[in-house]
């Protein structure tokens, strides 16, 4: 959905290294041999993908075993803009190895409307009480913004960066995509997968993901609206 403030993607991967798999590789041989940095990063971009993939895999395989992956993976950094529901982002924030700058929350950014609230036959009130918040944070806001933040539901949108490494991302997509966490955040936790899948393809298979569910399965499932 294209936002007419501009944000048209609800998680964005938009900052990450070109030859980021290169460079993770390249950490790996590094503690192993006596090489210089330099000559590990040239023997990892003479690899075929096929090593790159087993490679991947040897550095990941703890992470299956729920021991602790490879220090390794954190020489890698990932920057994500998202824009979430304000309860799912309180979860998120609760992961200590990420660095997180949210923008203030607003009631302008839209809201999320869970199934549950339509399946209850609450989908009107739901939307009156929504808009009536909205209604009096601009009222608030005129005289004092930070005040108005009271008054938004956590079901209102809010703005955020992500920067992390790949080995406290894993954690959190194995943590965050598991069956018993909260759908929002769930959902999260499978986008940023799909998107460092795409510019991982050596690690595309091996991340820890919930394999039952998909970002879009998430929303058909359990969201009448998004926004």
């Amino acid at each position: 959905m294209k936002r007419a403030d501009g944000f048209g993607d609800w998680c964005q991967l938009v900052d990450a290294q070109p030859d980021l798999e290169d460079h993770i590789f390249a950490a790996a041989l590094y503690k192993e041999q006596n090489v210089a940095y330099t000559q590990a990063l040239d023997w990892a971009r003479a690899l075929h993908p096929t090593e790159k993939v087993e490679l991947a895999r040897v550095l990941l395989e703890p992470s299956r075993k729920h021991s602790i992956p490879s220090r390794e993976l954190e020489h890698s950094l990932f920057t994500f803009d998202v824009l979430l529901d304000q309860g799912a982002y309180y979860e998120v924030k609760r992961h200590r190895m990420m660095t997180l700058t949210p923008q203030a929350l607003t009631a302008g950014l839209g809201y999320a409307t869970p199934k549950a609230i339509e399946k209850a036959g609450m989908l009107a009130a739901y939307n009156e009480a929504m808009q009536t918040a909205q209604t009096a944070y601009t009222q608030i806001a005129r005289q004092d913004v930070q005040a108005a933040s009271y008054v938004v539901p956590n079901g209102f949108n809010r703005r955020f960066l992500i920067t992390t490494n790949l080995r406290s991302l894993i954690h959190f997509i194995q943590l965050r995509s598991a069956a018993n966490a909260h759908f929002s955040v769930r959902r999260l936790a499978q986008r940023m997968s799909e998107e460092t899948a795409i510019c991982l393809p050596s690690f595309a298979t091996l991340l820890p993901r919930n394999p039952n569910e998909t970002t879009s399965s998430i929303e058909t499932s359990f969201f009448h609206a998004t926004a």
